[in-house]
């Protein structure tokens, strides 16, 4: 997956009035509307009253870079957001984020998408949300696309569609987001949205470990531990438990733990193995929970044929 891009320096409250001046974008008390309540007769809308680019809107609109302009209006909308530019107005952060977009600063484009949502600053709307998170994802830009996924996938405002939202998945991955990587993962092993594939579920999980998360790992571990999808290698099993452990995963912890008590591809340790399949399930890990059942099950001792009672 190609390298994150550094993060930007956070704005502060100094700040403010030089980045007032580079973006331009005058409050105003009207409240910015999406692009759908402005008729086609209308002049073109004002700073106060932004035009949320289409979702049809092809891709080589989009600026390859962010101006400066743009740079500047996205971080003065955090002051205005966090109230450090002197007061709290989420209208203008909202106005300053689709001008942000509009000139091709994506992160805004997704801000004011997640602000569309649920009703941020402006009325809530979730097909223009949408519209705003695959600009951002035609923009190859990997929130926007893992954005763009999750409602087409669940069906959150907009028409559930699993094969868009595999796509869109897939490109949120290919541009690093580890998260989308699991996704298109768990949708290859299921068969959701594209014929099952185990390559392509054994591959994006292992691209959602290598970007450290850990359910990426600890599924990939699951397949080995079980040899399902994959030929049986408790070995690798141990190993890819063990990094989802280290990464806050119950599961992984107690799958490695079953794999200690029973000395499978690790060395054997009952009485670790025990207490990190015991924890893991205190934690909520069904897997856990499910091991720890099948060891009780096979210490239990079997029940007596006969009906007497022993004298």
């Amino acid at each position: 997956m190609p390298s994150a891009r550094p993060a930007p320096k956070p704005p502060s409250a100094a700040d403010a009035p030089a980045l007032e001046k580079a973006c331009g974008v005058p409050k105003s008390k009207a409240k910015p509307q999406p692009a759908h309540a402005l008729g086609a007769s209308e002049p073109a809308p004002s700073a106060s009253a932004p035009q949320i680019p289409s979702a049809q809107a092809p891709s080589t609109q989009i600026p390859s870079a962010p101006s400066p302009e743009a740079a500047a209006c996205a971080q003065l909308a955090i002051l205005y957001t966090t109230g450090e530019a002197g007061e709290v107005n989420h209208e203008h952060a909202f106005a300053l984020r689709i001008h942000a977009c509009k000139l091709g600063a994506l992160d805004a484009c997704v801000l004011a998408g997640a602000a569309l949502a649920i009703g941020d600053g402006t009325k809530a709307d979730m097909g223009e949300a949408l519209a705003l998170y695959q600009r951002a994802c035609d923009g190859k830009n990997a929130e926007g696309c893992l954005r763009v996924g999750a409602l087409h996938q669940l069906g959150t405002g907009v028409p559930k569609n699993v094969a868009l939202a595999y796509e869109a998945f897939k490109k949120a991955c290919e541009a690093g987001n580890p998260a989308a990587c699991f996704n298109v993962g768990a949708m290859a092993e299921k068969g959701e949205g594209i014929q099952g594939n185990a390559a392509e579920a054994i591959r994006h999980y292992g691209m959602a470990c290598s970007g450290s998360f850990a359910s990426g790992c600890f599924n990939l571990g699951l397949i080995y531990d079980r040899g399902v999808l994959a030929k049986e290698n408790a070995v690798w099993a141990a190993a890819l438990y063990k990094i989802a452990c280290d990464g806050g995963h119950p599961g992984g912890c107690g799958g490695y733990g079953g794999l200690l008590y029973a000395g499978r591809g690790v060395e054997k340790d009952t009485e670790q193995g025990h207490q990190m399949m015991q924890e893991a399930c205190g934690k909520g890990s069904d897997w856990a929970c499910h091991l720890m059942r099948k060891l009780v099950e096979q210490t239990s001792p079997a029940p007596s044929s006969s009906t007497n009672e022993p004298q």
